[in-house]
């Protein structure tokens, strides 16, 4: 607006109610890690108090989260979170790319050789 404001999210209590609605209704689609086969994505938020991974299968379907505290080093947290995916990964079940982002990404992606990443910033975008 000409006065520097910001618009409001929402313009009635009714909008914020359909968001609301909306967003309640989408859900990730699941699938068990130990029966599946093929190629996996893993992605990586290494932030600068917590670690989070999640692997997705072909289709985008989630087959195994992970959430930790990093205890202030982000490498060693990812890095005992992908010992455990790569303990759990089934026969015929592989990694084909990964990315990473968040506080640690540029550390994540040049000591893991990661396909990518992006600052979070940029991710949010």
């Amino acid at each position: 607006s000409e006065d520097g404001e910001l618009p409001p999210l929402f313009e009635s209590e009714a909008d914020l109610v359909e968001f609301r609605r909306r967003h309640s209704e989408a859900a990730a689609v699941r699938a068990d890690l130990s029966s599946y086969r093929g190629p996996c994505y893993l992605g990586i938020d290494a932030g600068s108090t917590t670690t989070k991974l999640v692997l997705t299968g072909a289709s985008d379907e989630i087959l195994y989260t992970y959430y930790g505290s990093n205890k202030g080093n982000p490498l060693q947290s990812v890095s005992d979170a992908l010992k455990e995916i790569y303990r759990l990964l089934p026969e015929g079940c592989y990694i084909a790319g990964s990315y990473a982002t968040g506080y640690g990404e540029g550390l994540i992606k040049a000591a893991l050789k990661n396909d990518g990443g992006e600052v979070e910033t940029g991710a949010h975008y």
